[in-house]
This record gives structure tokens, sequence and C-alpha cells, in this order.
């Protein structure tokens, strides 16, 4: 019977993960196919719309999450606006008007796709898009409000939930406290006020997961929602003798949890921590005692039904593996494990645990986690979070009382931030961290972790470290001697080129920085260098000092030491030469242009078989004049000024006639670039042609000049391309 039990009880899991691994696949595919349709591209569409969360931005614009409730006969293109309705879009719209969630608009926008940059070790946007039910992006024109939440009688109870947390969040801005903002994602999830500087603390020293809503966050409020039931249940006891099980409490402590985690948003580690504690009250009111595995897998299960597409959320993952570990090393320990020695060692759990996955999933880890959290997690669990809520609740009844838990919730945090900025202070940003390690690495490395905190000897542990340590190694993918690499970076509508060779790396610009704190450097440069060799730069050139070029050189020199910056504060001189491990670099630049553009520092790299030229933003005019300096016949072009119609003169085109012709461009860019006379020269040299747009990062090394890796769709070969664009990809 015990065989048979046994049998039938694997097979029920098995059915089980097939039947969620085809529901997440289906749900993923719908996702994908519900999206906006390039219809939209370049058109005007107006519709009226219901406004989900609004959030005004220090670059005093709005940044909107609305769903399409009807789109108007003139809104467009027919097709475009039968499309559009019902769908979620995530959009921008400067005004002065003042929106809330449950606003009805109407507005006149234009549109497109989910889309983001695509590079190696850098945050997948478009998948995130996606998992959140976008179904498109853009920027809203004009617009007006025809309805307030406010106003209406009756509203859902997503409506009530958003008036809530504006409530909330005003009631903290109107305070007169030093961190609302922080208060507001702390206690109500709404993180959009923070700003770039304070993501970047949390980022450095691994404390981001305190300051939005986690499944510590839900916990305490569960806790706080137990002790205060118990209150009115023992006075009840003490005066009437009435005996009162303490499932009551349980039970109401349960709803309320519920009850919050779904007006802060309903994430996934709010969900997890709402089935676990609901399967544990079932196992409680049917007398079971199951073990914790059990009530996280069939939490993991239960979250997948009904958020299938959190599978695809870098914080679904990070939640439960972050319980996983903690439940595999104290399992075994449980009695024999104080409570002092028990956060310490679950700070050590959590980052030997949690390091191979973060590398891999998110790429950076924390060096100063361990002690940023050491100080940080108490303070946040113990006073912040329950003197923030108490507060908050005692300010509609006592407001005095209120508006002082709330000062000293928010001077907790200030011991915080002085904590977390003296780390920061203390450790170059270079050391701060480590990761962007390969997939077998990080095998290893957690199952070195596995290891290391089962209840084995001593010893053994110990010599488990050997693996572990291979996730501090520097990552190694440099060319042979005399060989060298080009990489250019997805930075959208931008550039940014990294190249290699045996022993040395060099950057060509840094991407842009917008105004709403955006910094490609950060995002998209940083990453690509740290995954794809080592963690270096011994040069760093500038072709001209436009923001979609040298936005990012701030951020890229706090990191790197590389000396004066050719082209910036060092001059760009025309013709000089140097060497690398058996490769030749030559600057190229005219300084008699009155244009900036045509001033661009530009770089003819070569070996003894291939050449390849990095044009910055040359026009025309340069052109003419560089072409003495340039060979014929050359294997890779980065496009001058992106593929624009005012460059790659047909002289310029056919001397170069280049094999490989890459623009680095936005998708769906406001400048049409590539321009389609610009891609009819190239095409009739012969070149294949593709676009950082289309193809996210590419690669191409002079090795395997025949060859260039996308990002996107592989390995690309010329012979199978040649005298084609592949701007729509490869497939198109």
């Amino acid at each position: 019977m015990t065989s048979i039990q046994s049998r039938v009880r694997a097979s029920t899991i098995v059915v089980l993960l097939v039947f969620l691994t085809l529901y997440v696949e289906h749900r993923w595919s719908l996702a994908q196919q519900a999206i906006l349709t390039n219809c939209a591209l370049g058109v005007d569409i107006s519709f009226r719309a219901k406004v989900l969360t609004a959030h005004y931005l220090p670059t005093e614009h709005w940044r909107l999450a609305i769903v399409v409730d009807d789109a108007g006969e003139d809104g467009g293109d027919d097709a475009c606006v039968a499309s559009i309705n019902g769908m979620k879009l995530r959009v921008a719209w400067k005004t002065q008007l003042s929106l809330g969630s449950g606003d009805v608009v109407e507005v006149t926008g234009r549109f497109k796709p989910p889309r983001g940059t695509a590079n190696p070790g850098a945050f997948d946007y478009r998948r995130w898009l996606l998992a959140k039910g976008y179904a498109g992006t853009g920027y809203l024109r004009s617009g007006k409000v025809l309805e307030r939440a406010s106003d209406r009688a009756v509203s859902d109870f997503a409506t009530n939930s958003a008036l809530l947390r504006s409530y909330v969040a005003t009631t903290l801005q109107q305070a007169g406290l030093v961190y609302p903002a922080i208060l507001s994602a702390l206690v109500i999830g709404e993180s959009a006020g923070l700003e770039s500087k304070d993501w970047a603390i949390f980022r450095a020293t691994g404390t981001i997961h305190l300051m939005v809503i986690s499944g510590l966050h839900i916990a305490v409020v569960a806790f706080m929602a137990y002790w205060f039931l118990q209150i009115p249940l023992r006075l009840l006891l003490t005066f009437t003798g009435t005996q009162v099980d303490h499932q009551i409490a349980l039970g109401g402590a349960l709803l309320t949890t519920f009850v919050f985690a779904v007006i802060t948003g309903l994430g996934a580690p709010a969900l997890r921590v709402c089935f676990m504690l609901m399967l544990a009250l079932m196992a409680v009111y049917c007398a079971r005692k199951p073990p914790f595995w059990h009530l996280l897998a069939l939490s993991f299960c239960l979250s997948l039904v009904f958020q299938p597409l959190s599978f695809f959320s870098q914080g679904f993952w990070l939640s439960y593996f972050a319980v996983a570990g903690l439940i595999w090393a104290f399992s075994p320990r449980s009695n024999i494990v104080g409570p002092i020695f028990g956060f310490l060692l679950a700070q050590c759990v959590i980052f030997l645990w949690l390091s191979p996955v973060l590398g891999l999933l998110v790429g950076e880890v924390s060096l100063l986690s361990v002690p940023a959290n050491l100080l940080a997690l108490p303070i946040i669990t113990v006073i912040t979070l329950p003197m923030l809520i108490i507060g908050l609740g005692l300010y509609f009844i006592a407001p005095e009382l209120g508006i002082g838990l709330l000062q000293f919730a928010d001077f907790s945090l200030a011991l915080i931030f002085a904590w977390l900025q003296g780390l920061q202070a203390a450790v170059p940003e270079y050391n701060r961290s480590f990761g962007y390690f390969t997939f077998f690495t990080g095998l290893c490395g957690f199952i070195a972790a596995i290891y290391i905190l089962s209840p084995v000897s001593l010893p053994k542990r110990l010599a488990m470290l050997l693996p572990f340590a291979l996730l501090f190694l520097l990552r190694g993918n440099t060319p042979i001697f005399a060989e060298y690499c080009i990489q250019v970076v997805d930075v959208g509508q931008g550039s940014a080129v990294l190249v290699d060779t045996s022993a040395h790396r060099l950057i060509l610009d840094a991407g842009p920085v917008f105004s709403s704190g955006f910094d490609a450097a950060i995002a998209s440069v940083i990453p690509t260098i740290r995954s794809t060799g080592q963690d270096q730069l011994d040069k760093v050139l500038v072709s001209h000092t436009d923001n979609d070029h040298a936005g990012g050189i701030k951020s890229l020199l706090e990191r790197y030491a590389t000396g004066p910056v050719v082209g910036l504060n060092a001059r760009c001189e025309n013709g000089r030469r140097w060497q690398w491990d058996g490769v030749e670099f030559l600057l190229v630049v005219d300084h008699a242009q009155s244009n900036r553009n045509d001033r661009s520092c530009t770089l003819l790299i070569s070996n003894e078989r291939t050449s390849a030229y990095l044009s910055g933003d040359i026009g025309q005019k340069a052109e003419a004049g560089l072409l003495a300096q340039l060979p014929r016949d050359i294997d890779f072009l980065l496009a001058p000024h992106h593929g624009s119609g005012s460059s790659s003169l047909y002289r310029f085109t056919r001397h170069l006639s280049p094999r490989w012709v890459v623009y680095s461009a936005g998708y769906a860019n406001q400048y049409g670039h590539p321009h389609k006379r610009t891609v009819a020269r190239y095409q009739l040299e012969g070149a294949v042609q593709v676009g950082t747009a289309e193809h996210g990062a590419l690669r191409w090394c002079s090795s395997r000049s025949q060859e260039i890796l996308s990002q996107r769709h592989g390995a690309l070969r010329w012979e199978k391309f040649s005298g084609q664009g592949l701007l729509g990809g490869p497939n198109d």
C-alpha cells in the first residue's frame, strides 16, 4: 500500500507540474498575442480610458497605467481603434491636470507595442511589461478629465483601494516628514516617488527588498493584526469567562493580511505570504501539522494559478527561493537556534542561498547586503513598520499622537539612511558587488550553497566553500591575440560600443540619460561590460558631447577609473595610432568641420585580415573629408548618425563597401532612423544590415567575420543574408 500511495503521489505531482507548465505557457502566449499592433505606430489615436494608477514624477509629468474604455470613431485607423479597446497601457503625460486613480479621461496620444532594450545581463523591460499585463506603451499629447473617481457615489474595490493609497500618500506628505516617499513605499507600495539617488543606495546595499511591499511587510502586518485581535478576545475571556479559541484571531489576522495585500497591489511576495498563512490556518483547524515545504509548494502552485504571468517576474522567484533557503537551513536546527543567533544565521543563509540566484536573474549581487541588513532589517521590522501603521491608524483618532509616531518612524529611517550611506561611502563602487556569471557557474554555486547549509560535518561544509568561490571569479570572454570583438550595446536612440582585444577593453560613447532619471550606462552599458568579459575599461572615448552619445559617461567614470576621456577632457587627435595585443587603432576626425556631429571622434580598428569603422554622428561633409584615411571594403561599419538621411553619402558607401552595417537606433524612433535612402545605398553594396531596435545588442568578432550575434535572434550568417536588410528580424 505504501508503494502504491507513493506512486500515486508522484504521479499527482507530475500531472500538476505539467498542468501548471502548460497553463503558464498558454497565458504567456495569450499575453504576447494581446498586444498593440504595429498599425498604431506613428499615428494619433483618441479614446476614453480609466486611470488605474497615477504617479506624478519630479520631471513634472505623469506616469499612468490606463485601461482603454472606448476608442472614438475619429481615433485613427479603424483596425487600431478596434484592437485597442480593453487594453492596459503604460503612458506618460506632461500636463497641468490633476489626475488620480479611478478618473475617467479622454485623451489623444501615440503608442507602440511593449518594447525594451535587449542586452546581456540587463533588465528585460519588455518581459516585465507583459508580466504586468501591459499591451503597449506611449505618451499622451492632449486630453481632459471626464469624471473624477471621488465624484462617483459607488466605486469598485480597485478604485477605492487607489483612493485610499492616494489619501495615505497625501497624509504622509503633509505630516512634515523627511522621508514621506519612502514611508509611502513601505506602507502602500507607492515607490514612484522615490528618486534615482535613493534607488542607487538601495541597489548598492542590497536593501531594495526592504523598501517595497515584500513578504516581510505582509508578515509584520499579519503579526500585528493577530496581536491586536488577541487583546479584545482576552478581555472577553477575563470579564465573561467565555472561552474563545485563538483561531478566531488567526482568521481575523488572515483576513486583514489579504485586504492589506490587495490594497497594496497583491504582488507575488504578498500573495505567497497570504497563501502560506491560509494553508497554515487550514492545517490548524484540521489538527494537522504539515511540513513547511508542503506549505511553500502549495503556495507556489496557487500563486501560479491566480497570477500565472508572475512566473516571469524576478520578484516571484527571489521570494520563493529566499523562503526555501530559510526552510532548508532552519528545519534541522529549529531546536538549537536562539533568536539572536537565528537572526545572524538568517542573514548568512540568505546571502549564500540567494547569491547564485541573484547573479543569474538580476546580475548584480551586493557585497554590502549582509552588514546593511544587519541593522536595517530589525529597525524596519520592529520600529519603522509598526510605528508607521499604528501612527496612520491613530492619525484619524488622535492626530497629534499619530504624527508623533509617524515622526518616530521617519527618524528610524534617518538612522537607516545614515548607516547605508556610510557603507556606500566606505566601499568604492567597483568593489561593492559581484555577479554576472554564467549559468554553469551559478549552478555550481547554488549546489555548493545547498551543501554548506546542510546538517553535515563542518569540514565537509567548509570544503564546499571552494566551488562557491567560483561566483567571485572575474568572467573571461576575450578574443585570442591579434583578434578583436565589437559589441554594439542596445541603448535605444543613442550609441555605445564596447571593443575587446585579448587583454584590453575600450568603450566608445555611453548612451543617453533622460530627464526621468533613466541612465543607459547603468541600465545597459555597465551590465554588458560585466557580463561579457573582464570588469574593466582601459580607455573611454566620446565621439561628441550630444546626450545620446555622452549622457552616460558620468556614471561610467564613477565605476571605472580610466584617466582622461578622449573626446571629452582629452583632445581627439586625428591620425593618432596605438596597438593593443596585435590590433591597430586609429583615431579619425575632421576638426575643420563647423558642425559638432561632423567633428565626431571616430575610430578605425584593424588587424591583418579585417577592419571595422565606428563612425559616430558624421554627416556627408565629414564623410567626404575622411575618405582618404579610410580603407576600402571594410568588414564592419557602425552606420554614421544612426542611419540618418543626411549621412552615408554614396561615395562613402561605395568606398567602404562594408560587409556588415549596424544601425544603433531606437525602436520606432521619431527621426525615422535608419532612412530608406540610406538602407538602399548599403543594399547596393551587398551589405547585411542589422539594427539594435530589432536585434538588441549585436556582437561581431574579427575571428568569425562572416557571423554576427544578435541578442534577440542568435547567430546570423553573412552568406545567408548577403545584400539584405534584416531591420525587421531575420524572418521578415
